[in-house]
């Protein structure tokens, strides 16, 4: 959804103790982080890249997923080829990295009995509708209960994190992962958080089921199907093969709308609705099924749309309330590292040159 815009109190414990149980926190994490990681690839820090290769994709030997790790895979696990230029990045080993972990885990547990209970009442994902293009193309499809609430509070307690820290600028490395991003004067736009590869590191359930998403549209448009074009499996790859280029908690709390715009460089784009449809009027997502008509969606709450990247779309006016959503786009390339939030594909080819 981005588009094609490149735009002291004495009661304290001595300092000693205060260090034995910040160094025991910071070892659960570690301990937690490593225990997510392979050590069979090594991202290199941005800026820092001294040579590039090209791996394949093989998935891992216990998830279906090969960008992420499930919790519930007991065997020794390891992460998809696609993280190479996060997954070991010192970031995550930093003290301030390692206190996010630990606000985000807080802030969690404060919410685990509701989510027992969301988990118990969530249905599973269902494709409801296929758009199609004036040429017969499917270029759309609608999925409901693409999320839970669980998934949604999770997201939303790790943009709150990211944007605290941001504005305490405690982390050099966050500065711009929030933005208040304008597609120009007139043009609309919206608040941006971006979550890439903080979401995958500490919600790898969510990232989980936003590929899983893909994957369901991607049969159900038949995107899958070889024997109908031999082109199109180069267009439409299976989406557990893509990179992770962003992820997006976007907020229209005192934008308008949004304009009509491509997702220039990525293939899939994942737009889930995190606000009840009845909380604002106006704001329905459009896609041009030609260059004369368009399609208006309105999706329910946690419902999402799947669609082709250079598919044209954008936000109808919002007239009154505030519309939310949560967008992911997946592209050919690895995912994105910290601090390079949806890069362009200039901007990429530059980050995997030799320096």
């Amino acid at each position: 959804m981005a588009g094609g815009y490149y735009k002291s109190s004495d009661s304290r414990p001595s300092s000693r103790s205060r260090r034995v149980v910040r160094s025991t926190l910071q070892f659960i994490l570690l301990a937690r982080l490593a225990n997510r990681c392979s050590a069979a690839f090594v991202p290199l820090a941005k800026g820092r890249m001294n040579s590039y290769s090209r791996s394949s994709n093989k998935q891992s030997p216990c998830s279906p997923n090969p960008h992420l790790l499930h919790a519930e895979c007991h065997s020794r696990t390891e992460w998809s080829p696609r993280s190479r230029h996060w997954v070991k990045d010192k970031f995550f080993q930093r003290e301030e990295t390692i206190q996010l972990g630990i606000e985000l885990e807080s802030s969690l547990k404060e919410l685990q009995a509701d989510f027992h209970n969301d988990r118990m009442e969530s249905s599973s994902p269902v494709v409801t509708t296929i758009h199609h293009n004036k040429a017969g193309k499917a270029i759309a499809v609608e999925v409901a209960s693409a999320l839970s609430h669980h998934h949604v509070e999770q997201m939303r307690t790790l943009s709150d994190c990211v944007k605290k820290k941001h504005s305490q600028s405690a982390m050099v490395e966050l500065g711009e992962h929030y933005e208040n991003r304008s597609f120009g004067e007139g043009k609309g736009g919206n608040d941006c958080t971006y979550l890439a590869p903080l979401l995958q590191a500490f919600c790898p359930d969510v990232a989980a089921q936003v590929v899983e998403i893909a994957s369901l549209a991607w049969s159900a448009a038949s995107w899958d199907n070889k024997s109908q074009d031999q082109n199109q499996s180069a267009c439409h790859p299976d989406p557990t093969s893509l990179g992770i280029r962003t992820s997006e908690h976007l907020s229209y709390k005192g934008w308008r709308s949004l304009e009509a715009h491509k997702d220039i460089g990525s293939i899939y784009t994942i737009m889930i609705s995190i606000k009840d449809p009845t909380k604002y009027d106006g704001g329905e997502f459009f896609l041009h099924n030609s260059i004369f008509e368009s399609t208006d969606v309105k999706l329910e709450c946690l419902s999402a749309i799947v669609f082709l990247s250079d598919t044209v779309h954008g936000v109808r006016p919002i007239t009154s309330g505030h519309r939310e959503s949560f967008v992911t786009e997946l592209w050919m390339e690895d995912d994105s590292p910290i601090g390079m939030c949806r890069p362009t594909e200039e901007q990429w080819e530059n980050f995997i040159l030799p320096t």
